[in-house]
Protein backbone atom coordinates (compact mmCIF):
# COMPACT_ATOMS: atom_id res chain seq x y z
CA UNK A 1 0.00 0.00 0.00
CA UNK A 2 2.42 2.40 1.06
CA UNK A 3 4.49 1.76 -2.72
CA UNK A 4 1.06 2.07 -4.50
CA UNK A 5 0.91 5.76 -2.54
CA UNK A 6 4.62 6.59 -3.89
CA UNK A 7 3.63 6.04 -7.50
CA UNK A 8 0.20 8.06 -7.20
CA UNK A 9 2.48 10.91 -5.59
CA UNK A 10 5.10 10.99 -8.07
CA UNK A 11 2.59 10.69 -11.31
CA UNK A 12 1.09 13.84 -9.62
CA UNK A 13 4.24 15.53 -9.26
CA UNK A 14 5.14 14.93 -13.28
CA UNK A 15 1.86 15.90 -14.15
CA UNK A 16 2.05 18.97 -12.89
CA UNK A 17 5.74 19.80 -14.53
CA UNK A 18 4.19 19.02 -17.76
CA UNK A 19 1.49 21.63 -17.44
CA UNK A 20 3.60 24.00 -16.51
CA UNK A 21 6.08 23.72 -19.44
CA UNK A 22 3.78 23.76 -21.71
CA UNK A 23 1.80 26.86 -21.15
CA UNK A 24 1.93 29.75 -23.16
CA UNK A 25 3.09 33.06 -22.27
CA UNK A 26 1.05 35.42 -24.38
CA UNK A 27 0.95 38.36 -21.76
CA UNK A 28 -2.74 37.93 -21.31
CA UNK A 29 -2.31 37.73 -17.23
CA UNK A 30 -1.69 34.23 -17.21
CA UNK A 31 2.08 34.03 -17.04
CA UNK A 32 3.78 31.74 -15.17
CA UNK A 33 6.07 33.63 -14.02
CA UNK A 34 4.94 35.86 -11.16
CA UNK A 35 3.56 39.53 -12.14
CA UNK A 36 2.66 42.46 -10.56
CA UNK A 37 -0.81 42.89 -9.72
CA UNK A 38 -2.85 46.65 -9.84
CA UNK A 39 0.16 47.87 -12.13
CA UNK A 40 -0.88 51.09 -13.98
CA UNK A 41 0.19 53.10 -16.97
CA UNK A 42 0.35 56.56 -17.92
CA UNK A 43 1.17 58.36 -20.53
CA UNK A 44 2.96 61.44 -21.07
CA UNK A 45 4.77 64.10 -23.37
CA UNK A 46 8.62 63.76 -24.23
CA UNK A 47 8.17 67.01 -26.54
CA UNK A 48 7.55 69.63 -24.55
CA UNK A 49 4.71 71.12 -26.99
CA UNK A 50 3.17 67.91 -27.26
CA UNK A 51 -0.44 68.28 -25.74
CA UNK A 52 -3.20 65.46 -24.75
CA UNK A 53 -5.74 67.87 -23.67
CA UNK A 54 -5.68 70.13 -26.60
CA UNK A 55 -5.79 69.68 -30.93
CA UNK A 56 -1.89 70.37 -31.61
CA UNK A 57 -1.90 72.48 -34.63
CA UNK A 58 1.30 72.02 -36.27
CA UNK A 59 2.44 72.71 -40.29
CA UNK A 60 3.28 69.85 -42.61
CA UNK A 61 7.70 70.57 -41.83
CA UNK A 62 8.43 67.32 -40.84
CA UNK A 63 7.84 68.08 -37.32
CA UNK A 64 8.55 64.78 -34.49
CA UNK A 65 7.25 64.40 -31.25
CA UNK A 66 8.03 61.67 -28.41
CA UNK A 67 5.93 60.83 -25.74
CA UNK A 68 6.13 57.81 -23.19
CA UNK A 69 3.99 55.10 -21.33
CA UNK A 70 5.05 54.71 -17.53
CA UNK A 71 4.42 51.92 -15.38
CA UNK A 72 3.65 52.29 -11.43
CA UNK A 73 5.60 49.19 -10.78
CA UNK A 74 7.94 47.02 -13.20
CA UNK A 75 6.81 43.89 -15.10
CA UNK A 76 8.70 40.57 -15.24
CA UNK A 77 6.97 40.04 -19.19
CA UNK A 78 7.52 42.88 -21.90
CA UNK A 79 4.36 44.70 -21.84
CA UNK A 80 2.79 45.99 -25.19
CA UNK A 81 0.15 48.80 -25.92
CA UNK A 82 -1.38 49.50 -29.09
CA UNK A 83 -1.44 52.84 -30.89
CA UNK A 84 -3.94 53.25 -33.66
CA UNK A 85 -5.76 55.86 -35.83
CA UNK A 86 -9.62 56.14 -34.93
CA UNK A 87 -10.37 59.45 -37.06
CA UNK A 88 -9.28 62.25 -39.40
CA UNK A 89 -8.57 62.96 -42.69
CA UNK A 90 -4.67 62.69 -42.72
CA UNK A 91 -3.39 59.82 -44.53
CA UNK A 92 -0.40 57.65 -42.96
CA UNK A 93 3.01 57.62 -44.96
CA UNK A 94 1.84 60.58 -46.95
CA UNK A 95 1.02 62.97 -44.34
CA UNK A 96 2.35 61.18 -40.88
CA UNK A 97 4.09 58.51 -39.55
CA UNK A 98 3.46 56.86 -36.02
CA UNK A 99 5.03 54.17 -34.04
CA UNK A 100 2.04 51.04 -34.25
CA UNK A 101 3.22 49.90 -30.87
CA UNK A 102 4.83 50.86 -27.23
CA UNK A 103 6.96 47.85 -25.60
CA UNK A 104 7.67 48.60 -21.71
CA UNK A 105 11.10 45.85 -21.88
CA UNK A 106 10.73 43.20 -18.85
CA UNK A 107 12.08 44.86 -15.75
CA UNK A 108 11.65 48.41 -16.98
CA UNK A 109 9.20 50.94 -16.05
CA UNK A 110 9.06 53.36 -19.26
CA UNK A 111 8.54 52.74 -23.21
CA UNK A 112 8.42 55.69 -26.07
CA UNK A 113 7.06 56.15 -29.16
CA UNK A 114 7.10 58.88 -31.70
CA UNK A 115 4.50 60.70 -34.30
CA UNK A 116 6.21 62.41 -37.23
CA UNK A 117 4.13 64.85 -39.70
CA UNK A 118 5.60 64.49 -42.80
CA UNK A 119 6.33 67.20 -45.31
CA UNK A 120 4.98 67.19 -49.13
CA UNK A 121 4.51 69.37 -52.20
CA UNK A 122 1.04 69.22 -52.49
CA UNK A 123 -1.40 72.21 -52.19
CA UNK A 124 -4.17 70.77 -50.01
CA UNK A 125 -6.59 71.86 -46.82
CA UNK A 126 -6.04 71.26 -43.12
CA UNK A 127 -6.09 67.61 -42.18
CA UNK A 128 -6.73 66.17 -39.07
CA UNK A 129 -5.79 63.64 -37.11
CA UNK A 130 -6.41 61.39 -34.12
CA UNK A 131 -4.39 58.24 -32.51
CA UNK A 132 -5.76 56.30 -29.60
CA UNK A 133 -2.82 54.91 -26.73
CA UNK A 134 -3.65 51.95 -25.75
CA UNK A 135 -6.74 49.29 -25.68
CA UNK A 136 -8.21 46.64 -24.01
CA UNK A 137 -5.70 43.88 -25.07
CA UNK A 138 -3.19 45.48 -22.65
CA UNK A 139 -2.48 42.50 -20.32
CA UNK A 140 -0.14 42.93 -17.12
CA UNK A 141 -1.19 46.50 -16.84
CA UNK A 142 -3.90 48.71 -16.66
CA UNK A 143 -4.07 51.60 -19.46
CA UNK A 144 -6.83 53.92 -20.02
CA UNK A 145 -7.15 54.58 -23.87
CA UNK A 146 -6.13 58.20 -24.52
CA UNK A 147 -6.39 60.16 -27.43
CA UNK A 148 -3.93 62.92 -29.27
CA UNK A 149 -5.36 64.93 -32.23
CA UNK A 150 -3.56 67.13 -34.83
CA UNK A 151 -4.56 69.67 -36.82
CA UNK A 152 -1.72 69.66 -40.12
CA UNK A 153 -2.04 72.90 -41.85
CA UNK A 154 -0.64 73.26 -45.35
CA UNK A 155 2.68 73.82 -45.78
CA UNK A 156 3.61 76.36 -47.94
CA UNK A 157 7.39 77.00 -48.96
CA UNK A 158 8.54 80.19 -50.22
CA UNK A 159 10.29 78.53 -52.97
CA UNK A 160 9.60 78.49 -56.79
CA UNK A 161 11.40 75.61 -57.84
CA UNK A 162 12.31 74.85 -61.86
CA UNK A 163 13.84 72.05 -63.44
CA UNK A 164 14.71 71.74 -67.27
CA UNK A 165 14.97 68.63 -69.57
CA UNK A 166 16.37 68.51 -72.79
CA UNK A 167 17.55 65.17 -73.31
CA UNK A 168 16.24 63.33 -76.77
CA UNK A 169 17.56 60.45 -78.43
CA UNK A 170 18.97 60.58 -82.52
CA UNK A 171 20.70 58.63 -85.26
CA UNK A 172 24.18 59.22 -86.91
CA UNK A 173 26.53 57.62 -88.73
CA UNK A 174 29.48 55.92 -87.72
CA UNK A 175 32.03 59.44 -88.65
CA UNK A 176 31.15 61.12 -85.52
CA UNK A 177 33.50 62.23 -82.39
CA UNK A 178 31.93 59.84 -80.16
CA UNK A 179 32.47 55.90 -81.64
CA UNK A 180 36.26 55.98 -80.04
CA UNK A 181 35.06 57.09 -76.43
CA UNK A 182 30.93 55.72 -75.95
CA UNK A 183 29.35 52.85 -76.16
CA UNK A 184 26.33 52.98 -78.83
CA UNK A 185 23.88 50.98 -79.91
CA UNK A 186 24.49 50.67 -83.75
CA UNK A 187 23.73 54.52 -84.59
CA UNK A 188 21.56 55.37 -81.67
CA UNK A 189 22.59 58.11 -79.07
CA UNK A 190 21.03 60.63 -76.57
CA UNK A 191 22.66 64.42 -75.96
CA UNK A 192 23.43 63.89 -72.42
CA UNK A 193 25.24 60.66 -72.94
CA UNK A 194 27.34 62.76 -75.49
CA UNK A 195 28.06 65.71 -73.65
CA UNK A 196 25.34 68.18 -75.11
CA UNK A 197 25.29 71.00 -72.70
CA UNK A 198 22.36 73.42 -72.32
CA UNK A 199 22.80 76.19 -69.51
CA UNK A 200 19.80 78.18 -68.26
CA UNK A 201 19.48 81.77 -66.76
CA UNK A 202 17.32 84.06 -64.99
CA UNK A 203 16.89 87.57 -66.53
CA UNK A 204 15.04 90.73 -65.27
CA UNK A 205 12.37 92.54 -67.05
CA UNK A 206 14.93 94.21 -68.59
CA UNK A 207 16.88 91.10 -70.08
CA UNK A 208 19.66 91.54 -68.02
CA UNK A 209 21.22 88.92 -66.12
CA UNK A 210 20.85 88.41 -62.58
CA UNK A 211 23.73 86.79 -61.81
CA UNK A 212 21.75 83.30 -60.97
CA UNK A 213 23.92 80.15 -61.55
CA UNK A 214 22.41 77.26 -60.11
CA UNK A 215 21.15 76.01 -63.64
CA UNK A 216 24.52 76.75 -65.28
CA UNK A 217 25.72 73.35 -64.75
CA UNK A 218 27.39 70.24 -66.68
CA UNK A 219 24.15 68.26 -65.72
CA UNK A 220 21.66 66.76 -68.17
CA UNK A 221 18.62 68.17 -66.48
CA UNK A 222 19.20 71.62 -65.11
CA UNK A 223 17.49 72.37 -61.25
CA UNK A 224 16.82 76.09 -60.50
CA UNK A 225 15.00 77.37 -56.90
CA UNK A 226 14.25 81.19 -56.50
CA UNK A 227 13.22 82.71 -53.30
CA UNK A 228 10.10 85.01 -53.44
CA UNK A 229 10.74 86.10 -49.85
CA UNK A 230 14.07 87.50 -51.09
CA UNK A 231 13.72 88.33 -55.01
CA UNK A 232 12.35 91.63 -55.82
CA UNK A 233 8.65 92.41 -57.37
CA UNK A 234 8.93 92.34 -60.98
CA UNK A 235 8.66 89.84 -64.34
CA UNK A 236 11.45 87.61 -65.00
CA UNK A 237 12.69 85.22 -68.17
CA UNK A 238 14.39 82.05 -67.85
CA UNK A 239 16.61 81.67 -71.21
CA UNK A 240 18.66 78.92 -73.04
CA UNK A 241 22.28 78.96 -73.73
CA UNK A 242 23.53 75.91 -75.77
CA UNK A 243 27.44 76.11 -74.03
CA UNK A 244 28.39 73.31 -75.80
CA UNK A 245 26.75 71.27 -78.71
CA UNK A 246 29.45 68.30 -78.39
CA UNK A 247 30.13 68.30 -81.93
CA UNK A 248 26.84 67.97 -83.03
CA UNK A 249 26.43 70.70 -85.28
CA UNK A 250 29.28 69.92 -87.46
CA UNK A 251 28.52 65.91 -88.29
CA UNK A 252 25.65 64.57 -90.80
CA UNK A 253 22.83 63.87 -89.04
CA UNK A 254 18.80 64.20 -90.20
CA UNK A 255 18.55 67.59 -88.19
CA UNK A 256 15.89 67.44 -84.93
CA UNK A 257 14.47 69.90 -82.61
CA UNK A 258 15.09 70.13 -79.14
CA UNK A 259 11.96 70.90 -77.00
CA UNK A 260 13.29 71.96 -73.29
CA UNK A 261 10.46 70.36 -70.81
CA UNK A 262 9.90 72.51 -67.72
CA UNK A 263 8.96 70.96 -64.29
CA UNK A 264 8.07 74.01 -61.98
CA UNK A 265 6.08 73.72 -58.62
CA UNK A 266 5.85 75.54 -55.64
CA UNK A 267 5.49 73.35 -52.21
CA UNK A 268 2.07 73.73 -50.65
CA UNK A 269 1.23 76.46 -53.01
CA UNK A 270 1.71 75.03 -57.34
CA UNK A 271 1.69 71.75 -57.56
CA UNK A 272 4.04 70.29 -59.59
CA UNK A 273 3.37 70.34 -63.64
CA UNK A 274 4.94 70.52 -66.41
CA UNK A 275 5.20 72.79 -69.15
CA UNK A 276 6.99 72.12 -72.91
CA UNK A 277 8.87 75.01 -74.43
CA UNK A 278 6.95 76.58 -76.92
CA UNK A 279 7.69 75.29 -80.64
CA UNK A 280 9.17 79.08 -82.00
CA UNK A 281 11.76 79.13 -79.95
CA UNK A 282 13.03 75.39 -79.98
CA UNK A 283 17.18 74.94 -80.48
CA UNK A 284 18.16 72.48 -83.18
CA UNK A 285 20.62 69.98 -83.37
CA UNK A 286 22.60 72.45 -86.39
CA UNK A 287 22.52 75.24 -83.77
CA UNK A 288 26.20 75.11 -82.38
CA UNK A 289 25.50 78.02 -79.97
CA UNK A 290 22.41 80.04 -79.63
CA UNK A 291 19.90 81.17 -77.06
CA UNK A 292 16.16 81.87 -76.43
CA UNK A 293 13.36 82.09 -74.48
CA UNK A 294 12.36 79.09 -72.57
CA UNK A 295 9.44 80.17 -69.69
CA UNK A 296 8.71 83.29 -67.72
CA UNK A 297 6.94 84.37 -64.26
CA UNK A 298 5.97 87.14 -62.01
CA UNK A 299 6.65 87.69 -58.84
CA UNK A 300 4.34 89.75 -56.82
CA UNK A 301 4.84 89.92 -52.61
CA UNK A 302 5.94 86.45 -52.30
CA UNK A 303 3.31 84.92 -54.87
CA UNK A 304 4.75 83.41 -58.22
CA UNK A 305 2.72 83.39 -61.34
CA UNK A 306 4.37 80.93 -64.12
CA UNK A 307 3.19 82.33 -67.94
CA UNK A 308 4.18 81.57 -71.28
CA UNK A 309 5.49 84.07 -73.75
CA UNK A 310 1.39 84.68 -74.48
CA UNK A 311 0.53 85.92 -71.30
CA UNK A 312 2.69 89.18 -71.86
CA UNK A 313 3.83 90.89 -74.42
CA UNK A 314 7.49 90.13 -74.96
CA UNK A 315 8.05 90.89 -78.86
CA UNK A 316 11.06 93.38 -77.96
CA UNK A 317 12.20 92.20 -74.95
CA UNK A 318 13.35 88.56 -77.02
CA UNK A 319 14.86 89.98 -79.58
CA UNK A 320 18.20 87.71 -79.74
CA UNK A 321 20.35 90.31 -79.50
CA UNK A 322 19.48 91.49 -76.10
CA UNK A 323 19.46 87.88 -74.91
CA UNK A 324 22.90 87.08 -76.59
CA UNK A 325 24.29 90.58 -74.88
CA UNK A 326 22.50 89.20 -71.28
CA UNK A 327 24.08 85.53 -72.16
CA UNK A 328 27.67 86.86 -73.21
CA UNK A 329 27.56 89.04 -69.99
CA UNK A 330 26.31 85.86 -67.64
CA UNK A 331 29.04 84.24 -69.28
CA UNK A 332 31.93 86.14 -68.25
CA UNK A 333 31.17 86.16 -64.58
CA UNK A 334 31.13 82.66 -63.93
CA UNK A 335 33.25 79.50 -63.87
CA UNK A 336 31.89 76.14 -65.32
CA UNK A 337 31.16 73.62 -63.06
Amino acid sequence: MKNKLKSLALLFVLGSLTLTSCSNDDNTGESTLEVTSNVVATVSAVTPTLSFTATNTVAEADNEFEYKVTLSAAQSKDIHFQVKQIAGTATEDADFTFDHEIVIPAYSTMGTAKIKILKDRTKEVTETLTLQIGDITNANATLVAKTVSFSITNYVSTFLDLSFAFNRSFNVGFNNPWVATLPSSGTVYNLCQVGYDLDFYLLNSSFNDTGNTQAGTSACVEKMSLNGATLANGTYYVVYDIYGDAGLSTIEHDPFFIPITVTYGKAGAINDAVFVQESDYYATSLDGTGSNYVIQFTLLNGIFTVQNSLNTTLATGRSANVIKDAISKARSLKIKN
